[in-house]
């Protein structure tokens, strides 16, 4: 019968769909969870240390957040905080000019860059509910 969900199954999975900017929310056994929100909202371009830890963003309600490293930009780290820090030259995620990172994340402080040159810039796009 190919990909046929039994129907004890399918009871469990409801959608629903919102007017256009209100997002999709799914429930599954009794947890909501939202697909896309309706708020799009920009941070003011950040510069990013080179000092050891990086530099930590703002604290803000979201769900999915974009970095873009800006064009021309060196090497970057993208990493957590607390003992996860990203720490130049060998740990973290690398991010190079030009380059983007999106996280789901539900604040953005829970992420920190350092840069391989101070005062390199990045560009936040936060997407709220």
């Amino acid at each position: 019968m190919g990909n046929s969900v039994p129907a004890s199954e399918s009871t469990a999975f409801q959608q629903s769909v919102y007017p256009t900017g209100q997002g999709v929310s799914y429930t599954i056994s009794g947890q909501n969870l939202k697909e896309y929100g309706a708020t799009v909202r920009t941070a003011s371009w950040l510069n990013i240390t080179g000092a050891s830890g990086g530099t930590q963003l703002s604290s803000a309600s979201c769900f999915a957040l974009t970095i873009r490293s800006h064009s021309g930009n060196a090497l970057m780290l993208v990493g957590g905080t607390g003992t996860n820090t990203p720490v130049s030259g060998s740990i973290g995620l690398h991010l190079f000019g030009g380059e983007s990172y999106e996280a789901r994340v539900n604040n953005p402080n829970t992420i920190s860059l350092v840069a391989t040159t101070s005062g390199q810039q990045v560009s936040l796009l936060m997407i709220d509910s």
